[in-house]
C-alpha cells in the first residue's frame, strides 16, 4: 500500500510462537499473527524525471518456528511514474507577476498542485499559470505505480548586483556537474516550448577550454538579447556530449556592462527574438 509520503507497507503472516526477521528487523506480531514493515519510497521518488523508473526490493527473512528456520527472499519491483516539469524548473527567480507551471506526466495520471488538482491532456500534457512565489509540491499518481512528487520554489528577481553577488557564493568557478555556475555568454540558438526556454551558450569561461557551448533550461521567457548572464547549475550532459545546465535566472548583459553586476536584468521574451530551431 503507498501513503504520503510513499511507503511501501509489506505484511507478514507467522504461525503462534513463530518469530520473523526482515532485513536483520524482528516484526511484532499481533494476536491474529499478522505483522507489517514499512519501507520508505520518497528517495527513489521525488524530483523530475522524464521516463518510468523501477524500484526493485529484496527483502531478505529469517523465520522461525518449533526450532526450525526458514531462510528466503521476497523481491517486490515497483514503477515510479514519470513527471517531467519545464517550467518554472525546480528554481527559478524571475521579475513578472505570474508564472506558468508546465510539463508532462503519465498519460491518465491524475495531477496536483499543492493539492489542488490540474488538468491533464489524454497526451499527459499540462500548462496552468499561477501568481503565487514560495515553495510549491506538483504529485502525480497513477493507479498501481508509486506517485512522483517535484518540489519546486519560485521567488522574486532581486536587484541584479545583489542576483549576481549571491550566485558567486554558491557557485564553482568552473562547470561541475551537480554544481552551480555563475554564466555569462552569448547566445548561439535558442526555441521556445511549452513556456520554457532551450538556449544554446557559448560561455565566456567556466569551460576547461573557454569558450565552450552549452546547453540552458530555463523555466521561463528568455532574455531578449544576444549576451546573457544567469546563474544555472550544471544538471547533465547531453547526448553531444555538451553541458545541460538548469538556470535559476537568466538575464541581458550589454556591451558597456558585460562582466559588471549593475545593470539592469531584461527578462522578457520580444517577438521575434527566440527563434525555433531544432536543437
Amino acid at each position: 500500500a503507498f501513503r504520503s509520503p510513499p511507503t511501501l507497507s509489506v505484511e507478514f503472516d507467522a504461525l503462534p510462537g513463530g518469530a520473523v526477521n526482515v532485513m536483520d528487523k524482528a516484526l511484532a506480531f499481533d494476536a491474529s499473527g499478522r505483522a507489517h514493515l514499512d519501507a520508505p519510497l520518497a528517495a527513489q521518488s521525488t524530483g523530475p524525471a522524464n521516463e518510468w523508473v523501477s524500484i526493485m526490493i529484496d527483502f531478505k527473512y529469517v523465520g522461525t518456528s518449533g526450532g526450525h528456520a526458514v531462510e528466503g527472499t521476497l523481491p517486490v519491483k515497483l514503477k515510479v511514474v514519470p513527471l517531467r516539469l519545464d517550467a518554472p524548473g525546480t528554481s527559478l527567480a524571475t521579475n513578472q507577476k505570474s508564472f506558468f507551471v508546465s510539463g508532462q506526466t503519465a498519460a491518465g495520471a491524475m495531477l496536483t498542485l499543492d493539492g489542488d488538482p490540474i488538468d491533464v491532456t489524454p497526451q499527459g500534457t499540462f500548462a496552468r499559470e499561477i501568481t503565487k512565489p514560495g515553495h510549491h509540491e506538483l504529485v502525480s499518481s497513477l493507479q498501481g505505480v508509486v506517485p512522483r512528487t517535484v518540489p519546486f520554489d519560485v521567488r522574486a528577481f532581486g536587484p541584479l548586483k545583489d542576483e549576481v553577488a549571491a550566485c558567486a557564493k554558491k557557485a564553482k568557478p568552473t562547470l561541475m556537474k551537480g554544481e552551480w555556475i555563475a554564466i555569462e555568454g552569448k547566445r548561439v540558438q535558442a526555441r521556445s516550448e511549452n513556456h520554457a526556454t532551450v538556449l544554446l551558450l557559448e560561455l565566456a569561461h567556466g569551460c576547461a577550454t573557454a569558450p565552450c557551448t552549452v546547453r540552458i533550461l530555463h523555466g521561463a521567457d528568455a532574455p531578449s538579447g544576444d549576451h546573457v548572464v544567469g546563474c544555472a547549475r550544471y544538471a547533465r550532459d547531453t547526448s553531444s556530449g555538451d553541458p545541460e545546465l538548469e538556470a535559476e535566472w537568466l538575464a541581458n548583459s550589454s556591451s558597456k556592462t558585460r562582466g559588471q553586476a549593475g545593470h539592469s536584468p531584461d527578462t522578457r521574451a520580444r517577438t521575434g527574438s527566440v527563434r525555433d530551431v531544432g536543437f
